[in-house]
């Protein structure tokens, strides 16, 4: 059995032990403490890097003093904290040591090939140095983009893309952002970056489109070399702009307002490190120990996890100083203790993967097939959005009233209007959805929240 099978077996083993619907292999889980039987051992995709026995194997953990910036601050640290955040989100933070291991680890793993990645296409942001580069050029990578924020690190990418192109190789080198590619950027583009995605003299457009096909399974995966995204996002306000031009992307894509997006160009991959706060609320509906967070936040989760395959890549967080230059310690956090408690901790950095699913059921149809067109899901946003704007503890039967007054009884004939919204399960809330979805998609509010995700986009 190759790595990736092996992986995708231990997820659904996971996936078949607990109530959520997630497809995340296993929430945190501290090392030092013994697992229960029921979840098997990970298998590392540090393991899969052709450079795992070279890597150090102590990862620098950090001091309780640096876990967490403290209440009050002078004015020299203040300065020096400011200072760090803006080097931050101009030049980016890249990664180092076992963090490096990881990425190829995982870059080999998605390779049909294993031992080559000439079927890969990878572009690499903010890594400040072609030593990666190199790596995956001698794997035979078969499309590498390299992409810097700041002039100098740019300058030098250009300098090695181009003796790789001497070589006839697929190399390429650009100064610019992740966000240009999400169409985020400050930046107007005129047309849709797509050379980011791929150094080959053509970047064919391939769209993904929904399935009904089990989870999981690649056998004829028309997106199986899909591009992707290696980034990290240092700065919280970065990681969350990122997390909803995801979102936004994908419906759009989905939902045919846009066929310049990201998705046009396949299933593409993104994969970073997420901070405790940020991938709390990613988290918030996958795992029952999270119950303490806002409904906002869970419902939030929800539709990220119905929309996207979210694979975290290493059980344990990544310390700050396994980035140069470190990510700066960051504030303290709402629930940081609870957080704790399940071994999410405030100061490390989580690795993860985030791309869209195949296959996206709603109330038991899938979408994408004669029942639901996938133009579906970007009204099943709004209500997810609206819902969790409801105070958590409102009946379901009131929310539906309020709401949507007119298609709100026929609703109720399917689902149980007692219900406290904020305990409501998923399967019941889609159920809800499908009841009122034809109000839902005439209303004012609905439009006004599909303007406002498409002008979100700058290109």
């Amino acid at each position: 059995m190759n790595a990736k099978c092996f992986v995708r077996l231990y997820c659904n083993i996971v996936d078949n032990t607990r109530p959520s619907s997630s497809s995340l292999p296993l929430t945190f889980v501290n090392p030092r403490k013994k697992r229960p039987s029921l979840y098997p051992s990970v298998p590392s995709y540090e393991e899969f890097s052709p450079d795992f026995q070279s890597s150090s194997q102590i990862e620098e953990a950090p001091t309780p003093s640096e876990s967490a910036l403290p209440d009050t601050l002078s004015k020299q640290e203040l300065y020096v904290h400011a200072d760090e955040l803006a080097t931050a989100k101009k030049s980016g933070c890249a990664p180092t040591k076992r963090a490096l291991t990881l990425i190829r680890g995982v870059l080999h793993a998605r390779s049909l090939l294993k031992t080559s990645l000439s079927d890969r296409s990878v572009t690499i942001f903010n890594f400040h140095s072609t030593e990666f580069a190199e790596k995956l050029v001698q794997s035979n990578i078969g499309s590498l983009v390299i992409v810097e924020s700041d002039r100098t690190y740019a300058r030098q990418a250009k300098i090695y893309a181009k003796a790789q192109r001497a070589q006839s190789r697929n190399v390429a080198a650009y100064r610019t952002e992740l966000a240009t590619l999400l169409g985020i950027s400050r930046k107007k583009v005129s047309a849709f970056p797509s050379h980011l995605l791929s150094a080959k003299p053509e970047v064919p457009k391939h769209p993904f489109s929904l399935a009904a096909v089990a989870p999981g399974d690649e056998s004829g995966n028309p997106y199986a070399t899909s591009p992707i995204l290696v980034s990290t996002l240092p700065v919280d306000s970065q990681q969350k702009s990122v997390l909803e031009a995801l979102l936004n992307n994908l419906l759009l894509h989905h939902a045919g307002l846009d066929e310049e997006t990201l998705y046009a160009y396949g299933q593409v991959e993104l994969v970073t490190f997420l901070s405790a706060f940020t991938i709390s609320h990613l988290l918030a509906s996958a795992d029952p120990r999270l119950s303490f967070m806002a409904h906002s936040a869970r419902r939030s989760s929800e539709l990220f996890f119905k929309l996207f395959d979210i694979e975290l890549l290493r059980l344990e967080g990544f310390s700050r100083r396994s980035f140069i230059p470190p990510i700066s310690i960051p504030k303290k956090i709402p629930h940081e203790k609870r957080l704790k408690e399940v071994d999410i901790v405030n100061g490390l950095l989580y690795a993860i993967s985030i791309r869209p699913h195949r296959c996206v059921t709603l109330g038991g149809a899938d979408v994408g097939g004669s029942s639901l067109s996938p133009r579906v899901l970007l009204s099943f946003a709004y209500w997810l959005n609206t819902v969790g704007k409801q105070q958590a503890s409102k009946r379901l039967s009131k929310v539906l009233k309020e709401l949507c007054p007119e298609s709100a009884s026929a609703a109720l004939e399917k689902v149980d209007g007692n219900y406290k919204i904020g305990d409501a399960p998923s399967e019941i809330v889609e159920t809800a959805f499908l009841g009122v979805r034809e109000e839902l998609e005439h209303a004012k509010n609905f439009e006004r929240y599909k303007e406002l995700i498409t002008t979100k986009r700058s290109t």
